[in-house]
This record gives C-alpha cells, structure tokens and sequence, in this order.
C-alpha cells in the first residue's frame, strides 16, 4: 500500500500514458487500461479518494463498460462523502453484473450513510445470497442490525464474521 506522498509520482506517471497506446490495438488497449486501473486502486488505498477518483473517470472515459472502473468510482465518491453520486456509480456496476458481491455491498454501505438502512439491509443480504463466505459483509449487516436494534440478529452476523476470519476490534466492540 502507498502512502499519500508515494502515490503522487504514481499518478504522474499515470497521465504519462500515451493516447495511442490505449487507442491501439485491443490487447494493447486493455493491457494499458488494465494498468492505470490498478494505479489507479494503488492511489485509492493510499488515502487519496479524490485523485483516484480522477483515475476510474478517465478509464469510464475510454471504456464505459469498465465494471470494476464505475465500482471503484463508488468507492471513491462512497469516502468523499458524495453519496447519492456514489449510488449512482453502484448501482451502474450492478447493471453490468447483478451477481457482483462487492457492488451489493458497497451499495448497502452507501445506503446506510444516506439513512435508509432496510435497502442497506436488502443489498447485503442479497451479497451474502451470492456470496456468504465474505466476512466484511456478515460484519456490515451485523453493525446495521445492532443500529437498528436488532440484537440477536446483529450477534448472529457478527458472529459469522469472526467465524470466516473477521478479528477487528470493531466485531468484537459491536458484540458488546
């Protein structure tokens, strides 16, 4: 993982690739996009939401059919806080892919930071229907029920959570 002051010569880097390399050639193409993709999530894990933000545009500009672009988008507008823009990018992943775990729940997350915690509620358990071996999802719907007051559910989440692997301070603080 980079750190902030690490990513910036990344970036540059970045918008060093040349136009005609990813107008070329199909493989050419997708090597490359595939490439600034991953500096792209490289800037994002080094706490820099906006300026790899700047990144996915610029891949969704070349190909806007770039999945894992528009989910790392929501991601990125998810920690800025841009909320409604990061459902938006959400739910475009899910168009492209309705069995994407991570879009279910990355749009469960959003829709609980915008207050509306049954549809948050409905997006991870429709990830954990297609996926139930992620613990971040178990750990995530365990938190909203313990919100809502839902107790036992919320333990039982939690619960498989820790079970799969999940060991942060926070299941086990939800936990009481």
């Amino acid at each position: 993982m980079k750190t902030a002051q690490g990513a910036l010569p990344i970036l540059i880097a970045l918008f060093a690739i040349s136009a005609s390399t990813l107008a070329g050639s199909s493989p050419a193409r997708a090597q490359s996009l595939q490439q600034f993709y991953e500096q792209g999530v490289e800037i994002l894990e080094g706490g820099m939401p906006e300026e790899a933000l700047g990144v996915f545009e610029d891949i969704l500009d070349i190909d806007p059919e770039h999945k894992m672009a528009w989910y790392q988008k929501s991601i990125c507008l998810f920690r800025l806080e841009k909320y409604e823009s990061a459902l938006e990018a959400a739910e475009r992943t899910l168009v492209m892919d309705a069995s994407f775990t991570f879009g279910w729940n990355i749009k469960g997350n959003i829709l609980e930071a915008l207050e509306r915690p049954r549809e948050a509620l409905a997006c991870y358990d429709i990830a954990l229907d297609t996926n139930p071996w992620l613990k971040a999802v178990w750990l995530n719907r365990g938190i909203l029920l313990n919100k809502q007051g839902l107790y036992l559910e919320a333990e039982e989440s939690i619960g498989r959570a820790i079970q799969l692997g999940e060991n942060s301070a926070r299941a086990y603080m939800e936990l009481g």
